[in-house]
């Protein structure tokens, strides 16, 4: 009836812990710890026995463990989202790095090739595109900020004076 988990000695006690099946709603997990009380010749005359529930801490750990395996199961899916190599692009030098939170989140990059009539500012006979213009002044005034030395092996801000 019972599931014996694992039971060791110590010294002259017996520790053990065991699963039983009908014992409450659901079952309880028990630790129990017995050691034999002996007379003034050694003889075994009694024991004596502890008993501790410890269904509540076993059914945390198990959340705790599920936790785990599904944060792994995210970031390895986050992670599969960011581009395994920069983009080729003349006369530029592309670095990125990610570091990862404690947490999975929605954050990630990407490198987005534009068709060339697209890109902010170009102008085409005479007339601008308008597919990016609103992010052209910011990438404008922003782009040195944004090139930071942080990356292993680049140069950082060098390239983007």
């Amino acid at each position: 009836e019972a599931e014996y988990l694992g039971f060791k000695r110590e010294g002259t006690a017996v520790i053990g812990e065991v699963f039983i099946p009908t014992f409450g709603p659901h079952g309880s997990y028990l630790l129990a710890k017995a050691t034999a009380l002996c007379d003034e010749i050694g003889n075994t005359v009694g024991a004596i026995e502890s008993v501790r529930d410890m269904t509540e801490r076993r059914i945390m750990e198990q959340k705790l463990e599920r936790s785990r395996t599904e944060l792994h199961v995210a970031a390895e899916i986050q992670k599969s989202f960011i581009p395994k190599t920069t983009p080729k692009i003349a006369n530029f030098e592309v670095a990125a790095v990610t570091i990862p939170a404690m947490e999975v989140g929605g954050d990630f990059y990407d490198f987005i090739t534009l068709p060339r009539r697209s890109w902010p500012g170009n102008s085409r006979r005479g007339r601008k595109e308008h597919t990016c213009c609103p992010v052209h002044g910011s990438i404008q005034d922003d782009h040195k900020g944004q090139c930071r030395p942080s990356v292993p092996g680049h140069r950082g801000a060098q390239k983007c004076q």
